[in-house]
């Protein structure tokens, strides 16, 4: 289901409506944790041409790098997550182009807590994270201006931004698809109509008078 948040901008929560108006390609982040071990990417991650960084969220915007979590007991079932430090943010830097993307996310607080997702072109949302890492939240969006990042956050409980550990998978990135052209006349058959006609009426005068 597609939800119209401004004139530019769409946003989708399920994944099978955001795949049939986007064509993208998805980073699942499998094998950079090495098993159900943890890999700390200080620099972050680059892959496929987008750039994952984590982000202290306190007003200084510290870089803080990528954790690759492998999967564990409760958490997510199965799978390579990234992670960011807790409090801090996940920010995708994109490549030139990109009209749509999408991830999966949730935090590891204790209750479900709002998630917030900002894009470059300035929007913010706020979405209900799921409680304690059980499951991932989609969310998908296209504009019809690029965004060259989008970052995801879990918020704290009182909404601050003390939140807790963002996790991220199935990051898809991409363009919209083109919308359906509709066929005009071609110029000739409507420079050939428009000709028909007058002469058409041009007779219809001549009988006229021919009668009288």
């Amino acid at each position: 289901m597609a939800n119209s948040v401004q004139a530019a901008t769409v946003q989708f929560n399920d994944l099978a409506s955001f795949n049939a108006a986007t064509t993208t390609q998805n980073i699942d982040f499998e094998g950079l944790a090495g098993g159900t071990g943890s890999t700390f990417y200080d620099s972050g991650l680059t892959i496929n041409g987008v750039n994952f960084i984590g982000v202290t969220a306190g007003g200084d915007g510290f870089p803080f790098g990528i954790v690759a979590q492998g999967s564990f007991p409760g958490d997510f079932g199965s799978g390579t997550t990234i992670r960011s430090c807790s409090g801090c943010l996940i920010t995708a830097t994109l490549p030139s182009g990109i009209t749509a993307v999408s991830g999966e996310f949730a935090s590891l607080e204790t209750a479900s807590v709002p998630f917030l997702i900002r894009l470059s072109t300035g929007e913010t949302f706020n979405i209900n994270s799921p409680v304690n890492g059980s499951s991932l939240n989609f969310a998908g969006f296209t504009s019809d201006t690029p965004i060259s990042s989008i970052s995801f956050r879990g918020l704290g409980d009182s909404n601050s931004f003390g939140g807790g550990t963002t996790r991220l998978d199935n990051f898809r990135f991409g363009t919209v698809n083109a919308a359906a052209t509709t066929a005009v006349p071609e110029p000739f058959t409507v420079i050939g109509t428009l000709v028909g006609g007058t002469a058409a009426l041009r007779m219809r005068k001549k009988l006229k008078s021919a009668v009288k």
